[in-house]
């Protein structure tokens, strides 16, 4: 076991974190700290890449989830939280539970996207033919003061 991570962690009320994330060091309050006191992209936002899957959009989210947290039980290099609840999502108004998994590189994070969609299509889960999760780097909350994350230094 990883002395620094465990496998399974429930941090507060809205997110369940899981997974190892072996060979990632990230700091989400570090990097939230930060954007409140610049305003502007954290530092830490540029090795830090996302699989982002609103849970609305898939048939079976909790089938999903299940799925995805029994990976990381042995696929060490999984690191991903979900929502226990509706968070505000990227539309005016809208609420949705979200499912973000993290890589320290676009490739990698690509790479899990195509491996996630194989999975769901699998298994009769994905949402739709041609359906894929989003990939980004950084939190979407910060578009909003800092712009769109392609225009941030990488």
């Amino acid at each position: 076991m990883n002395g620094r991570r465990r496998p399974f962690i429930v941090e507060g009320p809205v997110w369940c974190h899981f997974g190892y994330g072996e060979g990632l060091e990230l700091d989400c309050a570090s990097c939230e700290r930060q954007f409140l006191e610049t305003g502007r992209a954290p530092q830490g936002t540029r090795n830090c890449w996302k699989v982002q899957v609103w849970l609305g959009d898939v048939p079976d989210p909790e089938w999903l989830v299940s799925a995805l947290v029994s990976a990381a039980g042995t696929d060490r290099s999984l690191l991903g939280k979900y929502s226990t609840g509706p968070i505000p999502a990227d539309g005016p108004g809208r609420h949705d539970r979200a499912l973000f998994l993290y890589f320290g590189d676009r490739a990698s994070a690509e790479q899990f996207a195509d491996r996630l969609v194989s999975m769901m299509e699998r298994e009769g889960k994905a949402p739709c033919p041609g359906w894929r999760p989003r990939v980004r780097k950084g939190c979407w909350h910060f578009d909003a003061v800092a712009g769109p994350w392609e225009t941030w230094d990488t």
